[in-house]
């Protein structure tokens, strides 16, 4: 026996050992493949569950932050309204609901800013309710607020869209018209003591008379504000003078 195989060629040898080694690797190659295609699977299922992952995760993060802008946003409007209720307030005077005398001033500075750049005159009416602190007396306390709030309602209703009325202090008013002279102001005037004389005022059944001192002045420049509301100041005390002269 050991003759036969002595006789087989070399080459054929080789051959039958190269096939058989062939078959050995077909089974074994055989047996990888589906093996990969699992692999390859799994790692195909992973990375589309790390990608939906990461993009929920966007969704989420970009979410919040929308969110968070919002509330950014509504906390700034809502500061906004307080800080603008708050400004109204340091301008505005509690019993009357008109301006105060800081916003009064304000406005006449500004307005003698406008003076210096087109020289147009604009006029200060300081009024005065007369007999206050009698009425207060005979009245209570309350026939005052009554009067200084139904006198800022009339004072309002009596002047143009550009004019402006404020409470100066106590029971003293101040008008701002701007743009007019000395016969502008005047009939201005005459206008809110008709008014005041035309209308009734009655507080816990009592019928109250009213009346007004009036002092006007026309601003032409050439003076500081300080000395213009003085000089209206002066103006109103002859009026009360006036007044109590006459019978």
């Amino acid at each position: 026996m050991f003759a036969i195989f002595s006789f087989i060629p070399p080459t054929l040898s080789l051959s039958l050992g190269a096939s058989s080694g062939a078959e050995s690797s077909a089974g074994a190659g055989g047996g990888l493949i589906p093996v990969l295609l699992i692999v390859i699977a799994v790692l195909a299922a992973l990375l589309v569950w790390a990608v939906a992952g990461r993009a929920k995760l966007k969704a989420n993060a970009q979410r919040e932050i929308e969110a968070a802008h919002r509330d950014i946003r509504e906390r700034q409007t809502k500061l906004s309204e307080a800080y603008k209720t708050m400004e109204d307030m340091a301008r505005t005077d509690a019993m009357t609901d008109l301006p105060n005398r800081r916003d009064m001033m304000e406005n006449l500075e500004e307005e003698k800013v406008r003076f210096e750049r087109n020289r147009r005159p604009f006029t200060v009416v300081l009024v005065d309710l007369d007999r206050f602190k009698v009425i207060n007396d005979i009245y209570g306390q309350g026939s005052g607020d009554y009067l200084l709030k139904s006198c800022a309602s009339l004072l309002r209703a009596s002047l143009r869209r550009q004019d402006r009325v404020g409470r100066w202090s106590g029971d003293e008013f101040l008008l701002l018209l701007p743009g007019t002279d000395q016969a502008g102001g005047r009939t201005i005037i005459e206008t809110i003591r008709k008014r005041v004389a035309e209308t009734t005022f009655s507080y816990g059944g009592r019928v109250i008379k009213a009346g007004l001192s009036l002092g006007m002045i026309v601003y032409r420049g050439e003076m500081s504000l300080d000395d213009f509301i003085r000089q209206a100041f002066e103006a109103l005390a002859a009026d009360r003078k006036k007044k109590s002269r006459t019978p």
